[in-house]
């Protein structure tokens, strides 16, 4: 199915605040890093607390160590990254919990090819967030449609497997897909209560991959 679902856009949208103007999708895709582009003193700027992405992986020192990091199959090296935030705010328990995209906290990681160019990036809700953060996961689909344009865009509902049931009357389980300016954008968002869920155990979350296009 091409475009937004029906349960989507009458859902989703309705739900959410008036948006702004979407941005050029020549811009930045977080903060300066732009896959396609290098891993340098511009591109993480305003960056830190960067670590190898396999698990149990020590911190790094700073970006320029992302060689230190092993190589996965196809030759990148992926590395977690946070925004760097006024160190005021963090010890400010309530006002701060971690590196937030339009509120939403979320997992960074970025993949690094040998000569130091972005390849890909990854963004994915944290689904470790305290509840009251972390609830209404699945609305930040809409910023990000938002941020490369809602036009373009190519999305399927995936099938509900047994047990899988609605939350509040809505039921997302969505692919979505979009090639913008020399990027390839993947979206998975979901909003539902999967088999043996109970209670405020369901599942809510979105997943983004950006990676560089392939050469025609």
């Amino acid at each position: 199915m091409t475009g937004c679902s029906l349960l989507l856009a009458a859902g989703v949208l309705a739900a959410a605040p008036v948006l702004a103007q979407p941005t050029s999708p020549g811009h930045s895709d977080v903060r300066q890093v732009r896959v396609g582009l290098a891993l340098d003193e511009k591109s993480a700027a305003g960056l830190g607390g960067f670590a190898c992405a396999n698990e149990g992986a020590p911190a790094l020192q700073g970006w320029s160590d992302y060689k230190t990091c092993p190589a996965n199959a196809q030759g990148l090296r992926e590395i977690r990254f946070e925004f760097q935030e006024d160190d005021r705010l963090v010890q400010l328990a309530d006002r701060w919990e971690g590196t937030k995209i339009a509120g939403h906290p979320v997992i960074l990681t970025m993949a690094v090819t040998e000569e130091g160019v972005i390849d890909g990036l990854r963004i994915v809700t944290d689904d470790e967030a305290s509840p009251y953060l972390r609830k209404k996961a699945y609305l930040l689909s809409i910023k990000v449609r938002e941020h490369y344009g809602r036009d373009g865009w190519t999305c399927v509902d995936l099938p509900r497997e047994p047990g899988e049931t609605e939350i509040g009357g809505m039921f997302v389980k969505q692919e979505c897909d979009k090639s913008a300016d020399g990027r390839n954008l993947k979206m998975w968002t979901k909003l539902f209560r999967g088999a043996g869920q109970e209670g405020k155990r369901y599942e809510d979350s979105v997943s983004v991959e950006v990676t560089r296009a392939s050469p025609s």
